[in-house]
């Protein structure tokens, strides 16, 4: 991105037709959202962590932070109808805080494809995630940085900023485009 796209910028609040789009794509894009625990050796019930993941496949692979599935003893990702299913770390970028699992969701479980193109500071974006206790939730706003400096070292380079508030618990989750892609994680 250029030096334009580095700066942060105030977005133009969502349109009441951008809000509804954004409502109507979590709808569709939610069952293929996960809630990741870090989870004691045979037992989720009171997981040691929690954040959130996309299915990028028919065949169970997703996509988190690497942050949310550092040091695991075990994995459980739960879909939105709440059953959960095994899941493992087979690669991971700790440089740019992304891991790869695989999640052995049953066959006919809906996922997202990847983002065809770079995004946009103004973009209209839907972020799902689990923080603050919440179960697959959205958030919508705007794109407001690429390439964002979010002040701390453990974030890699190349961090989207949003209008949106995630939080904790949002970690790993998807970012969305107005079209459904995953542009970010």
């Amino acid at each position: 991105p250029g030096a334009a796209e580095r700066r942060t910028v105030t977005p133009a609040p969502l349109t009441a037709s951008e809000t509804a789009r954004l409502q109507a794509l979590f709808q569709k894009a939610r069952p293929a959202t996960l809630r990741i625990e870090q989870c004691p050796p045979d037992d989720c019930s009171d997981p040691d962590g929690v954040g959130s993941a996309v299915l990028i496949s028919a065949d169970g692979l997703a996509l988190t932070a690497y942050h949310v599935v550092e040091g695991a003893q075990a994995l459980s990702a739960q879909t939105v109808d709440r059953n959960r299913y095994a899941a493992e770390v087979i690669g991971y970028n700790d440089q740019d805080d992304l891991a790869l699992l695989r999640v052995k969701v049953p066959a006919g479980t809906p996922f997202l494809p990847l983002a065809t193109g770079a995004p946009g500071v103004g973009n209209v974006a839907l972020a799902i995630g689990n923080g603050g206790g919440a179960f697959l939730r959205p958030k919508t706003g705007r794109l407001t940085a690429l390439d964002a400096d979010a002040g701390r070292a453990d974030y890699p380079p190349g961090t989207l900023e949003l209008s949106a508030p995630v939080v904790p618990g949002d970690s790993g989750g998807p970012v969305l485009n107005a079209t459904g892609q995953v542009t970010g994680i």
